[in-house]
């Protein structure tokens, strides 16, 4: 993908091999009137933005070590289980 491209790639996320993969264009990281909680505001170094928002994911924010990142992934697991994915089986139920 032309570097010109990638950086106004939407939210992709998908399987490849045994890893999940999850890209999205720096660009599409910024402010705009269609968010309804974030400011409107202008990109001005694309590489230093991905690096803060990426800090931001991997920071931890509880005293488990939870990040932003860990619990979205949390939440995706238990949804898969709950919607009742067939790739599993299900050995303890903790609820």
């Amino acid at each position: 993908m032309k570097k010109e491209l990638a950086i106004e790639q939407p939210l992709k996320v998908m399987v490849s091999d045994s890893r999940i993969i999850i890209s999205i264009g720096i660009n599409r990281l910024n402010g705009n009137e269609y968010h309804p909680t974030i400011s409107e505001f202008q990109i001005k170094n694309a590489r230093q933005w991905g690096e803060d928002v990426v800090n931001e994911l991997e920071r931890e924010t509880t005293e488990q070590g939870n990040t932003i990142l860990s619990d979205a992934f949390d939440k995706a697991i238990l949804e898969a289980i709950e919607q009742g994915s067939c790739a599993i089986k299900l050995v303890k139920d903790k609820r």
